[in-house]
């Protein structure tokens, strides 16, 4: 009824209701089983409800709990909340951001970086492989040491060549008498504050190594038990046919959906079956066995036979399609799928993935990784400059050249493209920076398709370094479309447009100067000086004769190295 009365007011007696025939208004009974409609709610709508009251708990505690529990509800989170406060003390963020900050410390380590810059850090380092193996000859952990660099990996490497020590060939053979414990690790930890880096590296690798036995160990477990399981079904005749690649299996080794009729499949095809849908974009697997069934898989099968990054990927996916299916206005992370509601933008510019596999922070309103307090426009601008460096950094990387022997890095200034390093003399091309031993590695190119003996170095190394900056150019406006060109023109000077050509005219001359050239395969030296091509070419050539003692053996060009600090 849209009409409302007022049974105090005289002119509305008339029309009122009796209400003495009440009783006679028959009662409509409500079925006792009938459903009562609760609201669901997504993952993040339920981590949102429990950090409201618990603000401090470590996100990734909370996100594992739900999906565990399979919280969806208001109830349902209440009675994570209630059974979280029963279990007593609960992981924070801030110790989830010290663990965190622990693992980005092996990391550096694992990466080489923050590793101790003292001068005794290799010879304390090889002082506690010493201690650490004893059976292992010193000559081997020295060695492995210069290779490796570093303590952690050398410590990565020794183990592994442990663990197949059994195979041949072996790398190095066990001392028959092991070395005396010389507490190195001990005098170290008590030594002068400076060496905790290396302190820290050694505590890292350690727990790294036991980290990766302990794995070793439960994989070994595993196989074990599944050996023994697969041996007791085929005695007792407990195995089962895979409907999709008709191989038997014991039924630990098998899922079922839950159609009318049971269609048993192994675990490998039904991974490989989901993992199918999902690259077409289904999310919601269901019987693969019969087109006809209509069954599905729960979660915990799911879990059974997917490995965590697929589990994850079809949870996130799944989750998605649930939100776009509820017309919600949702952000998404520009670096993942994951999408979430958001306060408005006046409240907050930015987007906090909660991806576990991503957990960036972004702009809401470029869509990169954010910026704050630094305006859109500020960061873009820093951005283009750091892109342009990208190109810098490539002509640059073309331009030098290193040694493969000692990695010192060097250009060459003048002279034949036999290049003998300054440091460790070793011999390598210049043109394709392959290790030489004498001048057959050279030719004419035209004949042979090797590599010249000389040419126009000014001139090789504009082509190089302009080949680099295109390359750069097209990757960095690949990767950023809407940079501006002129961000990525990289300005020269007049001055040293004209220093430039004024070296590429004396490589020139240089190129032009020099006394052999390859014929064929054959080194030859010009029968007749080549004409001045510049005033006082008779006066340079008369102080610096060609260093030509009529054997090929013993030819000696000169060139010169500019090596760099």
């Amino acid at each position: 009824m849209d009409d409302f009365y007022d049974l105090d007011t005289p002119s509305d007696i008339g029309n009122a209701f009796d209400l003495a025939g009440i009783e006679h208004v028959p009662d409509i009974d409500i079925p006792p089983d009938a459903p009562a409609i609760v609201p669901k709610l997504n993952e993040t709508e339920c981590l949102q409800v429990i950090l409201n009251v618990l603000p401090d708990i470590a996100v990734d505690h909370v996100l594992s709990l739900i999906r565990e529990r399979g919280v969806s509800s208001l109830e349902t989170c209440q009675a994570l909340i209630d059974r979280i406060f029963e279990d007593g003390p609960y992981p924070t963020e801030s110790q989830a951001s010290q663990r965190k900050r622990k693992r980005e410390d092996d990391n550096n380590f694992e990466k080489g970086e923050h590793v101790s810059k003292t001068p005794d850090y290799f010879s304390e380092a090889l002082e506690l492989l010493k201690d650490r193996y004893i059976d292992i000859p010193v000559r081997h952990l020295e060695k492995t040491l210069r290779h490796d660099k570093t303590l952690w990996t050398t410590v990565l490497t020794i183990e592994e060549q442990l663990l197949n020590y059994n195979r041949k060939p072996r790398p190095f053979s066990k001392i028959s008498r092991a070395r005396a414990f010389r507490h190195s690790e001990a005098e170290l930890r008590n030594s002068r504050f400076d060496q905790g880096l290396l302190i820290q590296e050694l505590d890292a690798v350690r727990k790294r190594v036991e980290m990766d036995r302990a794995k070793r160990r439960k994989i070994e477990e595993a196989k074990r038990a599944e050996e023994m399981n697969l041996m007791q079904a085929q005695v007792n005749g407990e195995m089962n046919e895979c409907l999709c690649c008709y191989d038997e299996f014991p039924s630990n080794r098998m899922t079922y959906c839950d159609g009318d009729v049971l269609h048993f499949l192994c675990l490998t095809c039904a991974s490989k079956a989901v993992e199918a849908e999902m690259s077409l974009g289904r999310c919601r697997p269901s019987c693969f066995a019969d087109t006809a069934c209509h069954g599905t898989y729960n979660r915990r099968q799911l879990m059974e036979f997917l490995d965590e990054g697929s589990f994850e990927r079809l949870e996130r996916m799944q989750q998605q399609e649930d939100l776009i299916a509820a017309g919600l206005d949702l952000d998404e992370c520009p670096f993942c799928d994951f999408k979430m509601q958001c306060p408005p933008l006046s409240i907050d510019k930015e987007f906090r993935c909660l991806n576990p596999g991503c957990r960036k922070i972004s702009c809401r309103m470029c869509q990169k990784e954010s910026h704050i307090p630094k305006s859109c426009a500020e960061a873009k601008k820093e951005a283009n400059f750091t892109v342009r460096h990208q190109v810098e950094e490539a002509m640059t990387d073309a331009l030098i050249r290193k040694c493969n022997q000692c990695k010192n890095p060097f250009v060459k200034e003048s002279g034949c493209n036999k290049m003998r390093c300054s440091k460790c003399n070793n011999l390598q091309c210049y043109v394709c920076s392959e290790d030489i031993k004498d001048y057959n590695h050279f030719g004419d190119t035209h004949t042979t398709g090797r590599c010249p003996l000389h040419d126009n170095v000014e001139q090789r190394h504009e082509t190089e370094v302009k080949k680099a900056e295109a390359e750069a150019r097209a990757r960095v406006r690949a990767e950023n479309p809407d940079i501006p060109e002129e961000d990525l023109m990289v300005e020269v000077s007049e001055s040293v447009q004209r220093a430039e050509a004024d070296r590429r005219g004396l490589a020139q001359r240089a190129h032009a100067d020099f006394p052999f050239y390859m014929q064929g395969q054959n080194l030859v030296r010009n029968p007749v000086p080549p004409p001045p091509l510049y005033p006082g070419a008779a006066v340079h050539a008369a102080l610096n004769p060609a260093p030509f003692n009529g054997a090929m053996a013993q030819l000696r060009p000169e060139w010169h190295l500019a090596p760099l600090k």
